[in-house]
């Protein structure tokens, strides 16, 4: 997907998430000569006018990124936990673990 045409989504065309809604975002640059390192922590929460069953995967897009780590409230997942292409970082099963504790905080790269 690397040489994939570039698509634009217009406003008009956006549709909140289903089951997973973003609350905050909360983004660290590092930057150095030669590269810049960005820690990005994002708190989500359950839709509340959701059906769990209709998904229960959530998928993260980017590009040319390197997963450093990927903690679930604090803690490190193993990497049987998720998926990680060259385009996105998928969790499958992640509506359970949000049922358990609506305010699951995830984390890319280190914890603050």
């Amino acid at each position: 997907m690397k040489n994939a045409q570039a698509r634009t989504t217009c406003l008009k065309d956006y549709r909140p998430p289903k089951i997973f809604l973003n609350e905050t975002t909360d983004l660290e640059f590092n930057l150095y000569e030669d590269h810049a390192k960005v820690v990005a922590r994002l708190q989500f929460k359950l839709n509340g006018s959701a059906d769990p069953a209709e998904q229960d995967t959530l998928v993260l897009h980017g590009r040319d990124l390197v997963l450093e780590k990927l903690l679930l409230e604090g803690n490190e997942l193993n990497p049987d936990n998720y998926l990680l292409s060259d385009e996105k970082l998928t969790i499958p099963k992640i509506s359970e673990l949000l049922q358990k504790n609506p305010q699951c905080v995830f984390s890319l790269g280190k914890p603050y």
